[in-house]
């Protein structure tokens, strides 16, 4: 590979259509069952179907096709089919003076659409070279299998003998399923970024492309910006003839009749016509020139915002481009613990504003009667951070399992009431893990099903929390 072309950047998009009728609106375009004024009608036999796709009707059944094996409940507005569209500058491939094999760039943008979405997703191809740039559109429908796996499920199996619901764990099978979801592929600012990346390093490198700028300010061409620049650019003018101006014969007059001749409005017709063909390469070419230029300023608004921010990092640099590698490591980890401790602070202040709201809310529940102890205990200390939470939800474990501030609450209540709203434990929120959490309530729930002695056998004895772990 010549390596002077990888100035030419890949180029891929994606285009979400939630309803069946932008599916078959996007096919009628694609297969040309509608005008398309950037297409040359002569070229249009060279297109290339690479599915048993050929129409908008036929892509819509196929897609319906593909639905139907869908077995998870779908979100009530989803998104139904996903669009890429995958090309590169016009001067990037063979066929214009460089070195790019459209063909096979496109046979490895099918193989990577493949990898991401499963082959049999693909509902219908086309590579399109009846424009000026030849590019591939990809019609995926977004499907995501669900591996079949065991949960636990404790259930309510009988009453004990002294009243109290007793509560067995089952192991529950969950099979295998389908779900539609366009987000898991591509919702977000970092799964689009990280798809360009990846697409650019697997599939344009091999090719000669590279990524575009990642971080860019610019934002995407829009179709007719982006075909405006495609658009019959530098073909050599040709003037108009002199003769042009006169009157041309429409029907030839015979022997009893005259002949008829164009009129001042069929001739002014005629040449209005012709100069609009005359000049349309120049105005493509300044279309062209237009978009190049915002891309230009573009480029260089982003250049400019990445030095801006390394600039701002230069005193950072400096100060560590002298550490050793085991310097440099305990340095980061101390960042990481420091950014951890501001997250706790964080969803811990956010628990603590929000006890008054819950108080208010409902004063006789479990979650009312938690936040009138914990609001308690922060006028008592002056603030949530000088509060010792340990001590004051294990007191309230303890008088909220005895009843003393209102009806006997369940271990597992209780717990659940601490992990979710106890300033103290902010930390679940953070960094437990789902699996520590559903232990830890399991644990709870087999502790409501034996009477036990709460002081030589309680779930949270103090001391004992969860943020304790960390």
């Amino acid at each position: 590979m010549d390596s002077n072309v990888p100035n030419h950047p890949v180029i891929i998009r994606v285009k979400k259509l939630a309803t069946l009728a932008q599916v078959a609106a996007s096919g009628s375009h694609t297969w040309r069952e509608r005008p398309t004024h950037n297409a040359d009608p002569s070229r249009t036999p060279d297109n290339q179907d690479l599915r048993p796709v050929s129409s908008s009707a036929a892509l819509r059944s196929a897609v319906e096709r593909r639905l139907a094996v869908v077995t998870e409940k779908t979100a009530a507005k989803p998104v139904r089919c996903v669009e890429y569209l995958i090309t590169a500058n016009h001067q990037a491939f063979r066929e214009n003076g460089g070195v790019v094999d459209s063909a096979a760039y496109f046979r490895d943008a099918m193989d990577w659409i493949a990898r991401k979405h499963g082959a049999a997703n693909i509902v219908a191809a086309n590579i399109q070279r009846d424009e000026l740039t030849p590019h591939l559109v990809v019609y995926v429908v977004p499907l995501v299998d669900i591996e079949a796996k065991t949960r636990n499920r404790v259930v309510i199996a009988g009453t004990n003998p002294d009243g109290t619901k007793r509560r067995e764990t089952r192991i529950e099978q969950q099979a295998a399923g389908v779900r539609l979801s366009a987000s898991h592929y591509l919702d977000g600012r970092t799964k689009l970024s990280k798809l360009q990346t990846d697409f650019a390093a697997q599939v344009g490198k091999r090719h000669g492309l590279v990524r575009g700028v990642e971080g860019s300010k610019a934002r995407h061409t829009t179709v007719r910006e982006f075909y405006a620049g495609l658009g019959a650019a530098g073909r050599p003018l040709e003037g108009i003839p002199a003769d042009a101006l006169e009157p041309r014969v429409v029907e030839e007059g015979g022997f009893l009749r005259r002949a008829v001749v164009e009129t001042p409005e069929e001739v002014a017709e005629r040449l209005t016509a012709a100069m609009r063909k005359l000049y349309a390469p120049t105005v493509a070419l300044a279309g062209s020139s237009g978009v190049e230029r915002k891309r230009r300023l573009e480029a260089e608004a982003t250049a400019k915002a990445k030095a801006d921010q390394l600039a701002e990092l230069a005193p950072l640099i400096a100060a560590v481009k002298d550490l050793s590698p085991a310097q440099f490591v305990q340095l980061v980890e101390h960042a990481q613990r420091l950014q951890r401790a501001a997250q706790f602070a964080t969803e811990a202040a956010r628990r603590a504003a929000g006890l008054g709201r819950l108080l208010a809310k409902n004063a006789t529940s479990a979650v009312g009667r938690y936040a009138r102890a914990a609001i308690e205990a922060i006028k008592a200390a002056g603030g949530h951070t000088r509060v010792g939470w340990d001590r004051i939800d294990g007191q309230w474990c303890e008088a909220a399992k005895a009843g003393r501030d209102g009806a006997v609450l369940s271990e597992v209540t209780v717990v659940k009431t601490i992990l979710e709203y106890s300033p103290g434990q902010a930390t679940i929120e953070v960094s437990m893990r789902p699996e520590a959490r559903e232990a830890l309530l399991a644990k709870a729930m087999e502790s409501d099903q034996v009477p036990s002695n709460p002081k030589s056998d309680d779930l949270w004895p103090r001391g004992s929390l969860p943020n304790r772990q960390l």
